[in-house]
């Protein structure tokens, strides 16, 4: 069995992903709802694109892919036991990025 403390630290970290991944997609909408923003209020309106994603990253704003932790967390399960091979999947490319990260 695998720890709860790491499984919830990867879960946290899957959702922070589908949040971003969720931004992105929503950018090209998120500039346009600004644009009317603009053009309709004229100088008055304060208004930037991150107003329209649908999820606040501001406070992640500082965190750029896998933190540390969540690189420590995901190593030593991958050590410890063995792991579903869906959660491997969709890990696959933050493992990857990890791998390059410790060879630098």
């Amino acid at each position: 069995m695998q720890r709860t403390k790491d499984v919830l630290a990867a879960l946290k970290f899957l959702e922070r992903h589908d949040m971003m991944q969720a931004n992105i997609h929503s950018v090209a909408i998120a500039k346009l709802a600004t644009m009317v923003a603009h053009s309709l209020g004229g100088k008055k309106v304060t208004v930037s694109a991150e107003d329209f994603l649908p999820f606040d990253m501001r406070k992640f704003r500082q965190e750029n892919g896998m933190s540390e932790a969540s690189g420590f967390v995901l190593k030593s399960l991958l050590k410890l036991r063995k792991l579903d091979p869906r959660l491997l999947a969709v890990l696959s490319d933050e493992i990857k990025t990890l791998s390059m990260r410790e060879g630098e």
